[in-house]
Protein backbone atom coordinates (compact mmCIF):
# COMPACT_ATOMS: atom_id res chain seq x y z
CA UNK A 1 0.00 0.00 0.00
CA UNK A 2 1.45 3.11 -0.93
CA UNK A 3 -0.33 5.76 0.63
CA UNK A 4 -0.87 6.00 4.51
CA UNK A 5 -4.28 7.04 5.02
CA UNK A 6 -7.38 6.41 2.66
CA UNK A 7 -10.25 8.89 3.35
CA UNK A 8 -14.02 7.88 2.02
CA UNK A 9 -15.84 10.94 1.23
CA UNK A 10 -19.61 10.20 0.60
CA UNK A 11 -21.18 12.48 -1.38
CA UNK A 12 -24.67 12.50 -2.72
CA UNK A 13 -25.78 16.40 -4.00
CA UNK A 14 -23.73 18.20 -1.83
CA UNK A 15 -22.34 20.69 -5.29
CA UNK A 16 -23.02 23.72 -1.93
CA UNK A 17 -20.22 21.93 0.65
CA UNK A 18 -17.90 19.88 -1.55
CA UNK A 19 -15.69 22.57 -2.98
CA UNK A 20 -15.02 23.45 0.78
CA UNK A 21 -14.44 19.73 1.93
CA UNK A 22 -11.80 19.03 -0.90
CA UNK A 23 -10.13 21.94 -0.32
CA UNK A 24 -9.66 21.52 2.73
CA UNK A 25 -6.86 18.41 2.50
CA UNK A 26 -5.39 20.96 -0.04
CA UNK A 27 -2.68 22.96 2.57
CA UNK A 28 -1.56 19.49 4.22
CA UNK A 29 1.72 18.93 4.01
CA UNK A 30 1.41 14.94 3.84
CA UNK A 31 -1.38 15.11 0.20
CA UNK A 32 0.68 12.41 -1.47
CA UNK A 33 0.34 10.50 1.42
CA UNK A 34 -4.05 11.22 1.27
CA UNK A 35 -6.24 8.86 -0.89
CA UNK A 36 -9.06 10.38 -1.30
CA UNK A 37 -12.31 8.27 -2.54
CA UNK A 38 -15.05 10.85 -3.55
CA UNK A 39 -18.09 8.27 -3.37
CA UNK A 40 -20.41 9.88 -5.91
CA UNK A 41 -23.78 8.10 -4.66
CA UNK A 42 -25.86 8.46 -7.96
CA UNK A 43 -25.97 12.58 -7.32
CA UNK A 44 -28.09 14.58 -9.45
CA UNK A 45 -26.53 18.16 -8.95
CA UNK A 46 -23.20 18.87 -10.11
CA UNK A 47 -21.18 17.34 -7.60
CA UNK A 48 -19.66 15.14 -9.95
CA UNK A 49 -18.65 17.74 -12.16
CA UNK A 50 -16.80 19.96 -9.22
CA UNK A 51 -14.57 16.73 -7.74
CA UNK A 52 -13.70 15.99 -11.92
CA UNK A 53 -12.17 19.55 -11.43
CA UNK A 54 -10.19 18.60 -8.02
CA UNK A 55 -9.53 15.20 -9.98
CA UNK A 56 -7.79 16.34 -12.67
CA UNK A 57 -5.81 18.93 -10.43
CA UNK A 58 -4.74 16.58 -8.23
CA UNK A 59 -4.92 12.77 -9.38
CA UNK A 60 -2.08 11.39 -7.44
CA UNK A 61 -4.68 12.36 -3.71
CA UNK A 62 -7.92 12.70 -5.53
CA UNK A 63 -9.92 9.50 -6.94
CA UNK A 64 -13.67 10.43 -8.75
CA UNK A 65 -16.07 7.11 -7.98
CA UNK A 66 -19.08 7.17 -9.31
CA UNK A 67 -22.14 4.90 -8.48
CA UNK A 68 -25.80 4.14 -8.19
CA UNK A 69 -27.42 6.12 -5.88
CA UNK A 70 -27.64 2.94 -2.61
CA UNK A 71 -27.28 5.44 0.30
CA UNK A 72 -24.02 6.13 3.03
CA UNK A 73 -23.64 2.75 3.92
CA UNK A 74 -22.88 1.83 0.14
CA UNK A 75 -19.97 4.32 -0.25
CA UNK A 76 -18.22 2.85 2.76
CA UNK A 77 -18.31 -0.22 1.56
CA UNK A 78 -17.60 0.51 -2.14
CA UNK A 79 -14.68 2.72 -0.93
CA UNK A 80 -13.14 0.25 1.70
CA UNK A 81 -13.27 -2.48 -1.39
CA UNK A 82 -10.87 0.54 -3.32
CA UNK A 83 -8.77 2.05 -0.76
CA UNK A 84 -4.76 1.32 -0.76
CA UNK A 85 -4.33 3.31 2.11
CA UNK A 86 -2.70 1.39 5.62
CA UNK A 87 -5.05 3.26 7.44
CA UNK A 88 -9.44 4.03 6.55
CA UNK A 89 -10.96 6.95 7.42
CA UNK A 90 -14.47 8.53 6.71
CA UNK A 91 -16.13 11.68 5.90
CA UNK A 92 -19.17 13.22 4.62
CA UNK A 93 -18.83 15.70 2.07
CA UNK A 94 -20.87 18.48 3.73
CA UNK A 95 -17.69 18.40 6.04
CA UNK A 96 -14.35 19.08 6.25
CA UNK A 97 -11.25 18.89 7.76
CA UNK A 98 -8.40 20.84 9.91
CA UNK A 99 -5.39 20.50 7.46
CA UNK A 100 -3.11 21.33 10.45
CA UNK A 101 -4.65 19.21 12.72
CA UNK A 102 -5.06 16.45 10.12
CA UNK A 103 -1.67 16.66 9.48
CA UNK A 104 -0.63 15.97 13.43
CA UNK A 105 -2.85 12.87 12.70
CA UNK A 106 -1.20 11.56 9.71
CA UNK A 107 2.20 11.89 11.83
CA UNK A 108 0.69 9.76 14.42
CA UNK A 109 -0.05 7.20 11.50
CA UNK A 110 3.23 6.79 10.58
CA UNK A 111 4.55 5.87 13.61
CA UNK A 112 2.09 3.78 15.66
CA UNK A 113 1.37 0.16 15.48
CA UNK A 114 -2.47 0.22 16.77
CA UNK A 115 -5.21 -0.91 14.71
CA UNK A 116 -7.56 2.09 15.54
CA UNK A 117 -6.88 5.74 16.64
CA UNK A 118 -9.33 7.29 18.27
CA UNK A 119 -8.75 11.84 18.26
CA UNK A 120 -10.99 14.41 18.77
CA UNK A 121 -13.73 16.48 16.42
CA UNK A 122 -15.53 19.59 16.37
CA UNK A 123 -19.28 19.82 16.24
CA UNK A 124 -20.08 22.93 14.32
CA UNK A 125 -23.21 24.27 14.42
CA UNK A 126 -24.48 27.78 12.84
CA UNK A 127 -23.43 29.70 15.71
CA UNK A 128 -21.18 28.16 17.65
CA UNK A 129 -18.25 24.88 17.59
CA UNK A 130 -18.43 21.80 20.49
CA UNK A 131 -15.27 20.29 20.32
CA UNK A 132 -15.93 17.08 21.77
CA UNK A 133 -13.02 15.47 24.41
CA UNK A 134 -12.34 12.37 25.80
CA UNK A 135 -14.93 11.76 29.17
CA UNK A 136 -12.48 9.39 30.29
CA UNK A 137 -8.93 9.45 31.28
CA UNK A 138 -6.64 8.41 28.97
CA UNK A 139 -2.17 8.44 27.82
CA UNK A 140 -2.02 10.15 24.86
CA UNK A 141 0.60 7.71 22.28
CA UNK A 142 -0.23 4.97 24.79
CA UNK A 143 -0.90 1.58 23.03
CA UNK A 144 -3.46 -0.37 24.98
CA UNK A 145 -4.99 -3.55 24.51
CA UNK A 146 -8.60 -3.46 23.83
CA UNK A 147 -9.81 -6.02 26.41
CA UNK A 148 -7.74 -4.03 29.20
CA UNK A 149 -10.05 -0.67 28.88
CA UNK A 150 -11.57 -1.90 32.08
CA UNK A 151 -8.60 -0.71 33.92
CA UNK A 152 -9.10 3.23 32.87
CA UNK A 153 -11.16 5.06 35.33
CA UNK A 154 -14.47 6.70 33.53
CA UNK A 155 -14.09 4.41 30.61
CA UNK A 156 -17.60 4.99 28.71
CA UNK A 157 -18.79 2.57 26.23
CA UNK A 158 -19.28 5.55 23.66
CA UNK A 159 -15.71 6.11 23.32
CA UNK A 160 -15.51 5.10 19.66
CA UNK A 161 -17.62 7.59 17.53
CA UNK A 162 -17.19 7.58 13.70
CA UNK A 163 -15.80 10.88 13.27
CA UNK A 164 -13.12 10.17 15.34
CA UNK A 165 -12.01 7.26 14.39
CA UNK A 166 -9.24 6.10 11.90
CA UNK A 167 -8.78 2.72 11.73
CA UNK A 168 -6.30 -0.36 9.71
CA UNK A 169 -7.75 -0.84 6.53
CA UNK A 170 -6.42 -5.16 6.19
CA UNK A 171 -8.11 -5.67 10.22
CA UNK A 172 -10.91 -3.73 9.12
CA UNK A 173 -11.23 -6.28 5.75
CA UNK A 174 -10.64 -9.13 7.82
CA UNK A 175 -14.19 -9.19 9.76
CA UNK A 176 -15.66 -9.03 6.15
CA UNK A 177 -17.21 -5.51 7.14
CA UNK A 178 -20.47 -4.35 4.86
CA UNK A 179 -22.81 -2.07 6.57
CA UNK A 180 -26.73 -1.98 5.05
CA UNK A 181 -27.19 -0.26 2.12
CA UNK A 182 -29.43 2.23 1.29
CA UNK A 183 -30.62 2.89 5.65
CA UNK A 184 -29.50 6.13 7.73
CA UNK A 185 -27.74 5.64 10.95
CA UNK A 186 -25.03 2.77 9.84
CA UNK A 187 -22.48 4.30 12.14
CA UNK A 188 -23.27 2.49 14.85
CA UNK A 189 -22.75 -0.98 12.26
CA UNK A 190 -19.26 0.63 11.62
CA UNK A 191 -18.55 1.32 14.90
CA UNK A 192 -19.51 -2.07 15.80
CA UNK A 193 -17.34 -3.80 13.03
CA UNK A 194 -14.20 -1.21 13.88
CA UNK A 195 -14.24 -2.45 17.49
CA UNK A 196 -14.65 -6.01 16.25
CA UNK A 197 -11.62 -5.56 14.62
CA UNK A 198 -9.40 -4.01 16.63
CA UNK A 199 -7.25 -4.99 19.25
CA UNK A 200 -4.77 -2.81 20.21
CA UNK A 201 -5.85 1.41 20.10
CA UNK A 202 -4.25 4.43 21.03
CA UNK A 203 -5.60 7.64 22.08
CA UNK A 204 -4.46 11.18 20.01
CA UNK A 205 -5.21 14.19 20.60
CA UNK A 206 -5.44 15.60 17.26
CA UNK A 207 -8.80 17.54 16.37
CA UNK A 208 -9.18 17.28 12.10
CA UNK A 209 -12.87 16.27 11.31
CA UNK A 210 -14.84 19.22 11.16
CA UNK A 211 -18.72 17.78 11.71
CA UNK A 212 -21.84 20.12 10.49
CA UNK A 213 -24.65 19.92 12.06
CA UNK A 214 -27.72 22.15 13.19
CA UNK A 215 -29.21 21.76 9.56
CA UNK A 216 -33.08 21.09 9.39
CA UNK A 217 -33.63 17.52 7.49
CA UNK A 218 -30.59 15.90 8.69
CA UNK A 219 -31.05 12.38 10.16
CA UNK A 220 -30.63 13.10 13.62
CA UNK A 221 -32.93 16.35 13.11
CA UNK A 222 -36.30 15.42 15.20
CA UNK A 223 -38.03 15.42 11.32
CA UNK A 224 -35.07 13.14 10.74
CA UNK A 225 -35.86 10.81 13.36
CA UNK A 226 -39.45 10.61 12.56
CA UNK A 227 -38.73 9.74 8.72
CA UNK A 228 -36.79 7.45 9.24
CA UNK A 229 -36.78 5.82 12.71
CA UNK A 230 -37.41 2.40 11.05
CA UNK A 231 -33.83 2.47 9.39
CA UNK A 232 -32.66 2.58 13.41
CA UNK A 233 -34.58 -0.54 14.21
CA UNK A 234 -33.38 -2.22 10.89
CA UNK A 235 -29.38 -1.47 12.06
CA UNK A 236 -29.81 -2.63 15.16
CA UNK A 237 -31.96 -5.85 14.29
CA UNK A 238 -28.49 -6.44 12.05
CA UNK A 239 -26.04 -6.06 14.94
CA UNK A 240 -28.31 -7.82 17.33
CA UNK A 241 -28.04 -10.75 15.00
CA UNK A 242 -24.19 -10.26 14.19
CA UNK A 243 -23.40 -10.38 17.80
CA UNK A 244 -25.69 -13.88 18.19
CA UNK A 245 -23.70 -15.58 15.50
CA UNK A 246 -20.01 -14.40 17.01
CA UNK A 247 -20.66 -14.15 20.33
CA UNK A 248 -18.73 -17.67 20.90
CA UNK A 249 -15.69 -16.74 19.54
CA UNK A 250 -15.33 -13.46 21.10
CA UNK A 251 -12.90 -13.96 23.75
CA UNK A 252 -14.53 -12.82 27.30
CA UNK A 253 -13.93 -9.18 28.23
CA UNK A 254 -14.37 -5.47 27.37
CA UNK A 255 -14.15 -6.07 23.84
CA UNK A 256 -17.01 -8.54 23.69
CA UNK A 257 -18.92 -6.51 26.66
CA UNK A 258 -18.21 -3.32 24.63
CA UNK A 259 -20.20 -4.62 21.47
CA UNK A 260 -23.08 -5.63 23.81
CA UNK A 261 -23.22 -2.08 24.70
CA UNK A 262 -23.07 -0.43 21.32
CA UNK A 263 -26.82 -2.61 20.97
CA UNK A 264 -28.30 -1.99 24.03
CA UNK A 265 -27.44 1.96 23.57
CA UNK A 266 -29.38 1.76 20.17
CA UNK A 267 -32.12 -0.11 21.67
CA UNK A 268 -32.44 2.52 24.44
CA UNK A 269 -31.85 5.46 21.91
CA UNK A 270 -34.86 3.65 19.70
CA UNK A 271 -37.04 3.92 22.90
CA UNK A 272 -35.65 7.74 23.46
CA UNK A 273 -36.74 8.46 20.25
CA UNK A 274 -39.83 7.52 20.20
CA UNK A 275 -40.78 8.86 23.63
CA UNK A 276 -39.06 12.53 23.07
CA UNK A 277 -39.12 13.02 19.10
CA UNK A 278 -42.11 11.27 17.33
CA UNK A 279 -44.92 12.90 18.57
CA UNK A 280 -47.56 11.37 16.44
CA UNK A 281 -48.88 7.48 16.71
CA UNK A 282 -48.71 6.50 13.12
CA UNK A 283 -45.37 5.05 13.75
CA UNK A 284 -45.57 3.34 16.96
CA UNK A 285 -46.58 -0.29 15.58
CA UNK A 286 -43.19 -0.36 14.48
CA UNK A 287 -41.65 -0.18 17.91
CA UNK A 288 -44.57 -2.55 18.64
CA UNK A 289 -43.29 -5.27 16.05
CA UNK A 290 -39.45 -4.69 16.86
CA UNK A 291 -39.76 -5.20 20.75
CA UNK A 292 -41.73 -8.10 20.03
CA UNK A 293 -38.74 -9.51 17.73
CA UNK A 294 -36.45 -8.99 19.67
CA UNK A 295 -38.51 -11.17 22.79
CA UNK A 296 -38.74 -13.77 20.49
CA UNK A 297 -35.51 -14.09 19.13
CA UNK A 298 -32.81 -12.61 20.95
CA UNK A 299 -34.48 -12.29 25.11
CA UNK A 300 -31.34 -13.52 26.44
CA UNK A 301 -30.16 -10.34 25.40
CA UNK A 302 -32.86 -8.03 25.62
CA UNK A 303 -33.37 -9.16 30.01
CA UNK A 304 -29.67 -8.16 30.15
CA UNK A 305 -30.31 -4.58 28.88
CA UNK A 306 -29.64 -1.96 31.90
CA UNK A 307 -32.08 0.82 30.27
CA UNK A 308 -32.85 4.35 32.37
CA UNK A 309 -36.28 4.83 34.30
CA UNK A 310 -37.99 6.77 31.68
CA UNK A 311 -37.36 4.12 29.29
CA UNK A 312 -38.44 0.89 31.08
CA UNK A 313 -42.44 1.44 30.69
CA UNK A 314 -42.26 1.76 27.10
CA UNK A 315 -39.80 -0.94 27.14
CA UNK A 316 -42.30 -3.75 29.21
CA UNK A 317 -45.32 -2.28 27.57
CA UNK A 318 -44.85 -1.34 23.82
CA UNK A 319 -48.69 -0.55 22.90
CA UNK A 320 -48.30 1.65 25.70
CA UNK A 321 -45.88 4.53 23.62
CA UNK A 322 -48.68 7.22 24.42
CA UNK A 323 -48.50 6.46 28.62
CA UNK A 324 -44.97 6.82 28.01
CA UNK A 325 -44.93 10.53 26.41
CA UNK A 326 -47.47 11.48 28.85
CA UNK A 327 -45.36 10.79 31.51
CA UNK A 328 -42.34 12.42 29.87
CA UNK A 329 -43.97 15.71 29.44
CA UNK A 330 -41.80 18.69 30.67
CA UNK A 331 -45.06 19.76 33.17
CA UNK A 332 -45.44 16.35 34.49
CA UNK A 333 -41.69 16.05 35.11
CA UNK A 334 -41.92 19.43 36.78
CA UNK A 335 -44.67 17.89 39.09
CA UNK A 336 -43.83 14.91 39.28
CA UNK A 337 -40.57 13.11 41.50
CA UNK A 338 -38.40 10.40 40.28
CA UNK A 339 -39.48 8.17 43.01
CA UNK A 340 -43.17 8.53 42.64
CA UNK A 341 -42.69 8.24 38.62
CA UNK A 342 -40.50 4.83 39.30
CA UNK A 343 -43.71 3.85 41.35
CA UNK A 344 -45.92 4.20 38.99
CA UNK A 345 -44.06 1.78 36.43
CA UNK A 346 -43.60 -0.53 39.15
CA UNK A 347 -46.90 -0.49 40.05
CA UNK A 348 -47.93 -1.10 35.90
CA UNK A 349 -45.67 -3.96 35.89
CA UNK A 350 -46.81 -6.06 37.98
CA UNK A 351 -50.48 -4.93 37.66
CA UNK A 352 -49.35 -6.87 33.86
CA UNK A 353 -48.09 -9.97 35.49
CA UNK A 354 -50.87 -10.57 37.76
CA UNK A 355 -53.00 -10.26 34.66
CA UNK A 356 -50.95 -12.67 32.68
CA UNK A 357 -51.11 -15.60 35.83
CA UNK A 358 -54.92 -14.83 36.13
Amino acid sequence: MSKILTISIAAYNVEKTIDQCLSSFLTSKYLDDIELLVINDGSTDKTAEIVSQYQEKFPNSIKLVNKENSGYGSTINTSLQLATGKYYKTIDGDDWVHADELDRLIECLRKTSADMIVNKYNCVFPDYIKISRFYYDVQIGKKYVFNELTELPKMRFDMIQMHATTVNTEKLRSVAMKVTEKCFYIDTEFIFFVALASNAIEFHDSCAYQYRLGRDGQSVSPKGIYRYIQDLITVTLCLMSLFNKIKSTLEEGYKKDYLFKVIESRYILIIKWYLLFIKKNDKDYLWADFRKKMDLDYREYVEKFRMPMECRLAHRFPNLLHVSRLLLKPVVLYRTSRVLLLSVVHKLMKLNINNQHQ
